[in-house]
């Protein structure tokens, strides 16, 4: 199935759980339909919102389901973070501005 990278790794949490999608979009207020298309299309935007529930309910940073860095990154490693940041372009560079953006408004 070509999913898009954010989901091969909510799978891979998942898989290691033994827990399925749909429940647990369900619990944490994701909404198993409005993510389901992230497993579906390979170029599905995911929304950072969305991503965030996710990450809390697995308790990893959403550094590492918005691009794979490693699981044990420090919550407050903002330095890495930022240098990151300041490389990306294009698609990567609108998600990570609407991230910032969702949880500014917050």
């Amino acid at each position: 199935m070509p999913m898009n990278d954010v989901a091969k790794r909510i799978q891979a949490l998942l898989d290691a759980r033994n827990e399925k999608l749909k429940p647990i979009a369900e619990q944490i207020g994701a909404g198993y339909y409005s993510v389901y298309p992230w497993w579906q299309r390979e170029h599905a935007k995911a929304d950072p919102k969305k991503v965030l529930l996710f990450a809390e309910y697995f308790g990893v940073p959403v550094g590492h389901l918005l691009y794979g860095d490693p699981i044990d990154t420090p919550p407050d490693d903002f330095s890495g973070l930022l240098e990151r940041a300041k490389s990306l372009q294009g698609d990567d560079r609108t998600a990570l501005e609407r991230v910032l953006r969702a949880l500014l408004t917050e």
